[in-house]
């Protein structure tokens, strides 16, 4: 669901009407998404029956920790974090991972039937969170700085993140420092 909703508010309204679908075009795109999405999810789960829980498992939570860890902890405790260094953050993570991943011992084994593919692993490990990590890290770092901006317009981003997630309120019109 909430695949859908993102799809159809994020995606679908905001980048392809520009911010001007009716309601009732929302959602339309709610429901066919969420039929799209059920039917990919019903695909994957019947031809990944054989696959180890574990490896999928470990899977989501590194491609979570390599591509929004990084963005969460920079946007909370950096100032001069923006927009670019997330972006790349978020990229470098993700693509990181999954190219780490279609590298490892889970997708190429020497043993026939033991993994995906026939073959000599090029990444040694297992799970690739240990590389996958710093690097959206490090990603995040270098954007920032490619990305620069104002000073005045950081701080006051930066002042209206901590107050809304230490109080969760929208800080529009309360003075900072």
């Amino acid at each position: 669901m909430t695949g859908a909703t993102s799809f159809s508010h994020d995606f679908y309204n905001e980048i392809l009407k520009d911010g001007k679908a009716t309601e009732k075009q929302q959602m339309f795109m709610v429901r066919l998404s969420s039929i799209i999405i059920t039917i990919v999810s019903i695909i994957l789960s019947l031809s990944l029956q054989s696959f180890n829980v574990t490896f999928l498992a470990v899977l989501a939570l590194t491609l979570a920790a390599s591509s929004n860890l990084p963005v969460i902890l920079f946007t909370i405790y950096w100032k001069k974090f923006n927009k670019t260094g997330a972006v790349f953050g978020m990229l470098v993570g993700l693509i990181g991972t999954l190219v780490l991943v279609g590298l490892s011992p889970n997708v190429w084994s020497p043993e026939p039937g033991a993994a995906l593919f026939k073959g000599e692993p090029i990444f040694p490990l297992v799970s690739p969170g240990i590389v996958s990590i710093p690097l959206g890290f490090v990603a995040c770092y270098i954007g920032t700085l490619i990305g620069s901006r104002k000073k005045a317009v950081i701080e006051d981003n930066f002042s209206e993140i901590t107050v809304k997630s230490n109080i969760g309120n929208d800080v529009k019109g309360i003075a900072h420092h």
